[in-house]
């Protein structure tokens, strides 16, 4: 449970105003090997492009991980509100403006953004898994997370700890448009989103790219 928490945690921080915290949230959920929906969706694409997993199969396991990803997020967002930084916060705070221009843009920004912050969280993992220098492996990670953290791209994971941080918080209020229905719409266009960018732009094409065997000579 120790685990599955502090998973959660990094999961959490991927939407916290600290940019620290932005960034190595996901060297977190690697290093305890946590299971993160949006990478998931690079490795089951992969997975069922190589005939080892049914599709049905596929869809299964990362509804019930994005599912699980929620609840422990859900979680602890509440545990944070009871704290002093949370009981404090105003309308001009971070998560309260991030939370609105999140909400605030298009169908097609939502898609487009969370393609490529799929995009950039797949190839961190990637690098993180090819690479043998634990000092590189970070690096790699914490480079490829900030360019999507300082792109302001839309993650799915992130978005349910920044929408439930604000929702268990009194400050929602100024956000105009914060309701069920139109929170949920952004989730599913960016769960979209994030599953073309890393199941088939990084899963897929990494796939086909690396199906054929070649000898290597110097």
């Amino acid at each position: 449970m120790a685990l599955i928490l502090l998973v959660q945690l990094a999961q959490l921080f991927l939407a916290s105003s600290l940019p620290l915290s932005l960034l190595s949230g996901l060297v977190f959920v690697l290093i305890f090997n946590g299971e993160l929906a949006t990478s998931n969706m690079m490795f089951l694409t992969s997975g069922a492009y190589y005939g080892k997993i049914k599709w049905s199969k596929v869809f299964t396991i990362l509804l019930y991980c994005t599912f699980f990803n929620f609840v422990g997020v859900l979680i602890l967002a509440w545990f944070f509100n009871q704290s002093f930084s949370f009981n404090h916060l105003t309308d001009k705070s971070f998560l309260v403006t991030a939370v609105s221009t999140k909400l605030g843009k298009t169908d097609w920004m939502n898609f487009t953004e969370g393609i490529t912050a799929s995009m950039f969280v797949n190839l961190a993992i990637l690098g993180y898994m090819l690479l043998k220098e634990e000092s590189a492996k970070i690096f790699i990670a914490l480079s490829a997370i900030f360019m999507f953290v300082f792109l302001v791209n839309e993650h799915l994971i992130a978005n349910f700890a920044s929408f439930m941080l604000l929702g268990f918080n009194g400050i929602r209020d100024a956000v105009d448009n914060f309701t069920l229905a139109n929170i949920l719409h952004q989730w599913v266009i960016v769960f979209f989103g994030n599953w073309i960018g890393g199941g088939i732009f990084i899963g897929l094409a990494y796939s086909w790219l690396n199906k054929t065997k070649t000898t290597h000579i110097d």
